[in-house]
């Protein structure tokens, strides 16, 4: 699955391995990524405790058994990159309403919306956890390739959403 914009099946990025001539390698904990143009996204302001890292490529989970989930890897760290998942536009998690206050204040089009959830792997019980930052998300311009963690005020949002 690619990332797609808000209302539209048109992606973000290709597979992979459709990448262009002048893509980038990147050799993370995740193995080898590859970041054709398509791939990459800026974020002037960074994440959150890593304010001084801008520029990531977005690439597929290297197994297909979580084909939903991406990987952001920073391209000027190759140790620094999140787990994300994209949030489907029929989505409930965040509402409708609060998404639309975000585009708006970030200048991002509806239809050129797409937001990344962070996500955390932990071990509880002898079992794998994986929750979602719903509180946190990162909003993208799919058409400029621009992006900004935006920390939603509302406390119905969780940090660590079980998914």
């Amino acid at each position: 699955m690619m990332l797609q914009t808000e209302h539209s099946t048109e992606t973000l990025l290709p597979e992979a391995d459709n990448a262009e001539a002048g893509e980038m390698v990147v050799q993370g904990r995740f193995g080898e990524l590859r970041f054709g143009p398509q791939n990459l996204l800026r974020l002037p302001n960074g994440l959150l405790g890593f304010s001084n890292h801008h520029n990531f490529g977005l690439a597929n989970f290297p197994n297909q058994e979580f084909g939903r989930f991406k990987i952001l890897q920073c391209l000027e760290d190759s140790e620094l990159s999140f787990l994300v998942l994209p949030l489907e536009s029929e989505s409930t998690l965040i509402a409708a309403h609060d998404l639309d206050v975000v585009y708006e204040q970030l200048a991002i089009q509806k239809e050129d919306g797409a937001v990344l959830l962070i996500l955390t792997a932990r071990r509880e019980e002898e079992k794998s956890v994986i929750s979602a930052n719903l509180r946190a998300p990162i909003f993208v311009d799919t058409r400029r390739h621009v992006g900004r963690q935006c920390v939603l005020s509302s406390p119905d949002y969780a940090i660590k959403h079980p998914l």
